[in-house]
């Protein structure tokens, strides 16, 4: 899916800016924000969700194109998710074990008093 999305944005022959295509992202993430602020419902913010990851790939696009690097990109950015991915859940995961523990030191000063 990720390819397709820089298919696209390759073909655009429009001059474009980082920070225009930027601006867009942020844009809708407002879109998206207020779809889940105003309950427009799950359709809605699915298809918002799709905006904001077509928009916010296309900057990274724009900036690989920027330093050259656009033939890269995409295999760049499947290590930055894997990487990023591999820490949200160490992340989690520590939070789990920290949540597991304090429930279970609260419990045992509850048996203690």
């Amino acid at each position: 899916m990720i390819d397709e999305i820089l298919e696209v944005g390759r073909t655009i022959k429009q001059p474009r800016t980082t920070l225009g295509v930027l601006c867009k992202s942020m844009e809708e993430l407002g879109e998206l924000a207020q779809a889940i602020n105003k309950n427009q419902g799950y359709e809605e913010i699915v298809s918002e969700v799709a905006d904001v990851i077509i928009a916010i790939t296309d900057v990274g696009l724009n900036a690989a194109i920027d330093v050259g690097e656009q033939d890269k990109y995409e295999a760049d950015l499947m290590i930055a998710i894997s990487k990023k991915l591999s820490k949200w859940i160490r992340c989690t995961a520590s939070k789990q074990i920290r949540m597991v523990i304090w429930k279970s030191q609260q419990a045992g000063k509850s048996h203690s008093s």
